[in-house]
């Protein structure tokens, strides 16, 4: 008895389609990247921590943005945590004048719950010819209020 094409074709398909069960683990493993099994074994549930490079996130009021947020690397526990650390951190404000305001420091932490930025170590803040130093500053998103807490150095013409 000869057997069209067809019933052949549909006959395969049919066979690959019910033994997927059967090679499915085959295939994962194959496709897995070196590692993946040991890393599997390790960890048992979701993991909650996160570890970004070139993190960028902004806040808008009334349809426009305000605060943009840039970092070379944000790394915490959650998302949704307490606690977001940066490095080379990056912070461009725009107030109702339209004026911008730079503020730059090596490290920060962000606070999402509470919309607070601290700035530990040396920062920068530049706005026009105004150029403010100094050791640690807490920045609130929500208010636009600063609090420098070590040595301040205003400069009125930065070169």
């Amino acid at each position: 008895m000869i057997v069209s094409g067809r019933k052949i074709t549909w006959g395969s398909l049919f066979f690959v389609l019910a033994a997927i069960p059967l090679w499915k683990p085959v295939l994962v493993n194959f496709l897995a990247p070196p590692g993946f099994e040991y890393l599997k074994k390790r960890v048992d549930g979701p993991v909650d921590r996160f570890d970004i490079h070139g993190m960028r996130f902004s806040r808008s009021r009334g349809g426009t943005v305000d605060t943009i947020v840039k970092a070379s690397r944000a790394y915490g526990a959650s998302l949704s945590g307490t606690k977001i650390t940066m490095q080379d951190v990056s912070i461009v404000i725009s107030d109702k004048a339209e004026a911008k305001i730079l503020v730059e420091s090596v490290k920060g932490d962000y606070y999402p719950d509470k919309a607070l930025a601290i700035l530990p170590g040396e920062f920068t803040v530049t706005s026009g010819s105004l150029q403010i130093k100094g050791k640690e500053l807490h920045y609130d998103l929500e208010t636009g209020s600063y609090r420098i807490e070590d040595g301040v150095v205003c400069d009125f013409n930065p070169a």
